[in-house]
């Protein structure tokens, strides 16, 4: 009779455990690493920053048929950035 309730409390805290470490997996568990394109860097002007974004990501922009540019309509420096990127598409004859 012990043997029998010792065999099955032995599984349910086996079960126990694989299920609290399945779960500290899944909630643990370690995100993939995004790889950097660009790597920090000073720039001039919002513009230089801009242009080299274009100039890095150009693959990834050739291959779009449509570009979006989320900015802030508060922040000018964005604006600038995003005409340097347009200058550099235009000046290739990407429009």
């Amino acid at each position: 009779m012990i043997r029998i309730i010792y065999k099955n409390f032995s599984w349910v805290v086996l079960g126990i455990l694989v299920v609290a470490g399945l779960v500290a997996s899944l909630y643990f568990s370690l995100q993939p690493r995004p790889i950097p394109k660009i790597r920090y860097s000073l720039f001039q002007s919002p513009k230089e920053l801009g242009v080299a974004l274009t100039q890095r990501l150009r693959l990834e922009i050739k291959q779009a048929s449509v570009i979006f540019f989320g900015i802030d309509p508060s922040n000018l420096d964005q604006y600038q950035i995003v005409i340097g990127a347009l200058e550099l598409l235009r000046t290739e004859g990407r429009n």
